[in-house]
């Protein structure tokens, strides 16, 4: 329209490229449903937007910086049945390329619905990109042909061997981590991906421990609710931001929104307890110090799912 209307001379788009180079073909054929969102995660501009990193990578677009290996894409010369476990964006993927290569995946989740730990991911009020991927990906699913999926099934050793597949791929995702703290067994201490998704409530002070980039988004969408936030993690902003998957570009934006919102932050610090008075933290040197809080919140990472 800005075009037609003579409002611009070209229209230049960068990231939305990246993640789906047929995006205008797509639009002008009407099939806008079918773009494939950009996240806007700065994994392909890297800490400069107008830079290009090599190799160009992309995280919801597995061929970008490989388009010489995929210029074409032909049909399997003997289709396979494969059962895929898992519904969540790598069992999704997976089940969308091999149904377009020809072969007849069948797609396993033991819940009544698509989407795996996607879902938690986009569910934070600053995650809206990442919900239009996740709504994305399971539209995507739903409607490519030849994918057989099995909603409210667990695959157990016996139904997976009742489809005499030729593979089997695992997607089974993953699982917070909780170690064995004293008091983390106590009602008021709830998981950050469960409050996002809103299943569980939280006090007015909050201590959230895990000061990545899950638990800080959780701490900034919490104190822009109005709670008093406080942020712990055993090591520093600057030591967790270098050895995050996140850009600085992102990191450095998430770290504005966190002064803004007036987030205290202790780091070098450990979890030692949950009591009635709140999180007792252990300093390097071993002194105790006792962080008054009605709730504490855990992000402190995830480890694969082992069955």
């Amino acid at each position: 329209e800005a075009l037609a209307a003579g409002k611009a001379d070209m229209v230049a788009m960068i990231r939305a490229f990246v993640a789906d180079p047929e995006q205008v073909n797509k639009a002008r054929l009407g099939k806008a449903d079918e773009i494939r969102p950009c996240i806007r995660c700065c994994i392909c501009t890297g800490d400069d937007p107008h830079g290009c990193p090599k190799p160009l990578r992309c995280s919801v677009n597995p061929i970008a910086g490989r388009n010489l290996e995929f210029q074409s894409i032909p049909k399997a010369e003997v289709p396979k049945k494969v059962v895929i476990v898992g519904g969540g964006a790598g069992g999704m993927e997976a089940a969308r390329w091999l149904a377009q290569r020809g072969h007849h995946p069948v797609l396993f989740e033991r819940e009544d619905h698509l989407g795996g730990t996607l879902i938690a991911a986009a569910a934070c009020s600053l995650k809206t990109d990442v919900r239009r991927y996740l709504d994305w990906s399971v539209r995507m699913t739903e409607k490519t042909p030849g994918i057989d999926i099995r909603l409210n099934t667990t695959a157990t050793r016996a139904v997976v061997e009742a489809e005499h597949p030729d593979a089997v791929i695992l997607a089974v995702g993953s699982d917070p981590f909780v170690p064995p703290v004293p008091g983390f067994d106590r009602d008021n201490v709830v998981l950050a991906t469960d409050v996002d998704q809103g299943k569980v409530s939280v006090g007015q002070r909050v201590v959230l421990i895990g000061a990545g980039l899950t638990g800080t988004e959780t701490a900034v969408a919490l104190a822009q609710e109005g709670h008093d936030v406080t942020l712990v993690d055993m090591l520093t902003l600057e030591q967790i931001d270098a050895k995050g998957q996140a850009s600085n570009l992102i990191m450095g934006t998430l770290r504005g929104m966190q002064a803004k919102a007036g987030i205290q932050t202790v780091t070098g610090v450990k979890a030692h307890a949950v009591t009635d008075e709140g999180l007792t933290v252990e300093h390097a040197d071993g002194a105790l110090e006792v962080i008054p809080c009605d709730s504490v919140v855990l992000s402190m990472g995830v480890r694969p799912r082992q069955q």
